[in-house]
């Protein structure tokens, strides 16, 4: 009788975090064109995703929003790693 609640929740957790990843990454993308200093050349690369780099690079009234986004994509994505880690888990397990 549970069974049907758990297996809607399950459905929902991947797709709520694959859109998590892509909005966040959508909206990063939006503030590095509409608030990167003027003259800081920005370029989409690893460290892009240091807090240091970042502040560096973004106008300093945006960043706190750009990093709260920052923070979102990378918990939206490994939570989808670990989402399919436990998925994948639970196949292996349940075949044995």
């Amino acid at each position: 009788m549970c069974q049907g609640n758990y297996t809607l929740i399950y459905e929902y957790i991947p797709k709520v975090l694959v859109f998590g990843v892509g909005v966040s990454s959508f909206l990063i993308l939006l503030f590095i064109v509409a608030f990167s200093k003027p003259g800081s050349r920005f370029v989409i690369k690893g460290s892009i995703w240091h807090k240091d780099a970042a502040r560096e690079r973004i106008v300093p009234e945006q960043f706190e929003k750009f990093w709260l986004l920052v923070q979102v994509q990378k918990f939206s994505f490994w939570g989808l790693v670990g989402w399919a880690f436990i998925a994948l888990l639970a196949r292996v397990v349940g075949h044995t």
